[in-house]
């Protein structure tokens, strides 16, 4: 299952780390009620220091060129992990026909348009 869309701001302002953690996290526990699961999924937020994953500092924002590592435990148990990080878009994002991000007319039509119009103008893009 992908959070992104859920779980990543389309705004130009970057928010705290731990929000996208909490929101990450919100997402999947309702994934299991929904399928009525009563397992718990905590997921834990590190990054790379001086060669060490550790834990993301509190207060700690997004920005571009931030990489981290989200750690998932289903029960306590760490189970899975994924690598979120912010990057600039660049010329290669662009699709030369409509001169919008490429993945805009991929999500046309599935997002809300309002969202995409946001999403369109920012200068940086998720990778999860």
């Amino acid at each position: 299952m992908s959070t992104t869309i859920d779980v990543y701001p389309t705004t130009a302002t970057f928010t705290l780390v731990e929000q996208t953690r909490a929101r990450t996290e919100e997402l999947f526990n309702e994934l299991l009620r929904r399928h009525g699961l009563e397992s718990v999924v905590t997921v834990h937020a590190y990054v790379m220091r001086d060669g060490a994953t550790v834990p993301v500092p509190e207060g700690m924002v997004w920005a571009i060129d931030t990489h981290l590592v989200f750690e998932y435990a289903v029960d306590g148990d760490p189970r899975a992990c994924s690598w979120p990080s912010c990057r600039a878009r660049d010329d290669e994002d662009i699709d030369e026909d409509t001169g919008n991000w490429f993945v805009i007319d991929e999500l046309r039509g599935r997002v809300d348009e309002s969202r995409l119009e946001a999403a369109d103008v920012v200068g940086h893009h998720w990778y999860e």
